[in-house]
């Protein structure tokens, strides 16, 4: 896993620094033509690297599906924090707290994170 998320990281980081140089509007139809990697799979890859660049020693060991779960922005804090913290954490378990979080905000609980 520990490389899977190294590559993931390295991957999002260079994707990242592409999109900079690449200027407004050029980025999405680069990543289809030239890198052949739909738009999704090259946020996801940027999500994880902005999220958890800095803190690989925290996630090295995570399965990929559970670094993009947890990098979404819909993903609560104390997800994140039990994450760091070591506990294990899956991708289904964060999608069930992305998706409490979102019917508490639409119930109107907008702190609901």
């Amino acid at each position: 896993m520990q490389l899977a998320a190294e590559s993931i990281i390295e991957v999002g980081r260079e994707l990242i620094a592409q999109k900079k140089e690449l200027g407004h509007g050029n980025f999405l139809p680069w990543i289809e033509s030239e890198f052949k990697m739909s738009s999704n799979s090259a946020m996801r890859y940027m999500q994880v690297a902005t999220e958890f660049g800095d803190k690989f020693s925290t996630v090295e060991n995570l399965a990929p599906s559970v670094l993009y779960a947890l990098a979404a922005p819909s993903t609560p804090e104390p997800v994140l924090e039990r994450a760091a913290a070591g506990e294990k954490v899956t991708a289904p378990s964060v999608s069930r707290h992305q998706n409490k979080t979102r019917r508490l905000a639409r119930a109107g609980y907008p702190d609901s994170r």
